[in-house]
């Protein structure tokens, strides 16, 4: 499938604003619930490319991350202004672990 570069913004179904972006996993914390990302720029918010962490809402798995997938994922603003993810889609599932894979 073909990704747009950049964000998408879209109206969640709760109101909230909903910003869309593609980026690496460079970090798993499940029992933290965050994720270190780099992600692509996103030009709604006039951020570059660049790797933050981000929390997570409960209601997204931590356990299926593994660190080098690639994801698309969409964040909302959170109750203290920080943009919070609640909405991941693995594109890539990375480097595998286990050497079963077919090279």
């Amino acid at each position: 499938s073909v990704h747009r570069a950049g964000g998408a913004a879209a109206p969640a179904d709760d109101g909230k604003l909903r910003i869309f972006a593609l980026a690496m996993v460079r970090g798993v914390d499940a029992a933290g619930g965050k994720l270190t990302l780099r992600h692509e720029p996103i030009e709604e918010l006039d951020w570059p490319v660049m790797t933050m962490d981000f929390r997570v809402t409960p209601e997204v798995p931590l356990n299926g991350l593994r660190e080098g997938a690639e994801i698309h994922f969409g964040m909302v603003p959170g109750p203290d202004g920080a943009w919070v993810i609640d909405r991941v889609h693995v594109v890539d599932e990375g480097p595998e672990s286990g050497g079963d894979g077919d090279d």
